[in-house]
């Protein structure tokens, strides 16, 4: 078994997008709120105070304060545990929208000028990955921090410009198609045509710059982004909910080999982050096509979490390992 070292994340996104729904928040949410839910990893369920939702933005801003950086050349990634500082990539690593969409995230609770900037500089940086064909994450690095823009920023010329990125986003990412699988390509795994279930995050960026654009190249954009979810609900999706990582097909013929190891305990055990990303995939793709095969994934893989997530609702690295202590 591979090692891996324990990264803490820097990217608090989801804790700001979950939170900025709670009372007295400052901002109108993107989106409206999540039906309640039966679900509760506390040993002692209650409910979330304002005082409590205050300090956890009170928290999030002194994080993401403290590793803002300037400019666009520099995007925060992670830290260590045998580091004090934090890692940065480039433009083209596959986190860089992460911390511009909190910056975002930021700028909508607050209206504080001083986020609004920051959020814009990192944003510049990405944009002009409109176009970058070496990587299948253009929905994590572009779409993000763009959608987010798009809809937050004050300046109509802005909102344009990130409008028009996403789009062009959607058309790069789209040539990674291949109709005989109904997928984009996500990479080549020991030589064979991969894909991998973080796609389900950057699929839906087709969909929706289809259905802006309209007309027969937005109609293909949300076929292809369509198709491509349904692969994953199809093939990376097993009976109890659960999920593959990686699997590789012939390109030729479109047929499934099978699983490859990837990031997971195993090629045939479930990743969490791996799960998340699929619940989160498929709900999103659902909303925006409302298609009963998107729903079904969703429901199964969000099941699935719920069923196997311990009190404290943080899974072990993947879900196949049975040891409490297992880096989370």
């Amino acid at each position: 078994m591979i090692k891996i070292p324990v990264i803490k994340a820097v990217c608090v996104s989801l804790v700001l997008a979950g939170i900025a729904l709670a009372p007295n928040a400052q901002a109108v949410p993107l989106r409206a709120p999540a039906a309640p839910t039966s679900v509760s990893c506390l040993p002692t369920p209650h409910p979330v105070t304002t005082e409590q939702t205050l300090a956890l933005f009170e928290l999030a801003a002194r994080k993401i304060g403290a590793v803002r950086t300037t400019g666009a050349k520099r995007y925060p990634f992670g830290a260590l545990h045998s580091s004090p500082d934090y890692a940065y990539t480039g433009a083209t690593g596959w986190t860089s929208g992460f911390f511009a969409a909190e910056l975002w995230l930021l700028y909508q609770r607050t209206q504080d000028p001083r986020w609004l900037e920051a959020a814009r500089a990192q944003t510049r940086g990405l944009m002009k990955l409109a176009t970058y064909t070496g990587s299948h994450d253009l929905g994590f690095m572009v779409g993000l921090p763009t959608g987010l823009g798009a809809t937050l920023d004050p300046s109509p010329e802005q909102q344009a410009a990130y409008a028009e990125a996403r789009i062009t986003a959607a058309r790069t990412l789209s040539q990674r198609w291949n109709p005989r699988i109904r997928a984009l390509k996500s990479s080549e795994y020991g030589g064979k045509w991969g894909l991998i279930i973080d796609s389900a995050m950057n699929a839906p960026l087709l969909i929706e710059a289809g259905q802006a654009i309209g007309g027969p190249e937005g109609d293909e954009l949300v076929y292809r982004g369509t198709e491509h979810m349904l692969t994953l609900a199809r093939d990376f999706v097993r009976p109890d909910g659960s999920t593959f990582h990686r699997m590789a097909f012939n390109p030729k013929t479109g047929a499934l080999i099978g699983p490859i190891p990837g990031q997971g305990l195993t090629g045939d055990s479930t990743w969490a982050r791996g799960q998340a990303w699929a619940l989160n995939g498929f709900t999103r793709a659902y909303e925006l096509t409302g298609n009963a095969e998107l729903l079904d994934a969703a429901l199964r893989t969000a099941a699935f979490w719920v069923s196997k997530v311990p009190p404290g609702c943080i899974p072990a690295w993947d879900f196949d390992i049975d040891n409490s202590r297992a880096p989370r």
